[in-house]
């Protein structure tokens, strides 16, 4: 047995093993493809606290005080509240919220 045939079985192997990451890479990918792009299915941004109270046509602290009764659907992100356009425009015609609200505490 010559010195060099481990070696090269090694190689040989981790060749193909490259070969087999670099096809399932390729499956991955074309199934990213095939995923809904969000800008596509009519998702909108969040809405802050101001974007909120400009539709509603209120001021900012009466959302706060709407978010903070637990009435106004809402949730945090990063600290701050963001709202969903839909579940807002539902809320203002005294529709049920299909998003859950999550009561703002203050600490």
């Amino acid at each position: 047995m010559n010195a060099q045939e481990p070696v090269l079985d090694r190689l040989d192997r981790l060749l193909r093993l490259g070969e087999r990451l670099i096809e399932a890479l390729g499956r991955i990918e074309a199934k990213l493809g095939q995923l809904p792009d969000a800008s596509s299915a009519g998702a909108e941004e969040l809405w802050t606290v101001a974007e909120t109270a400009a539709f509603l046509k209120c001021s900012k602290s009466k959302v706060y005080q709407h978010a903070a009764a637990g009435k106004l659907p809402c949730f945090h992100v990063g600290g701050q509240l963001r709202f969903e356009p839909q579940a807002v425009r539902q809320w203002a015609r005294g529709e049920p919220a299909s998003s859950s609200v999550i009561p703002l505490v203050r600490h």
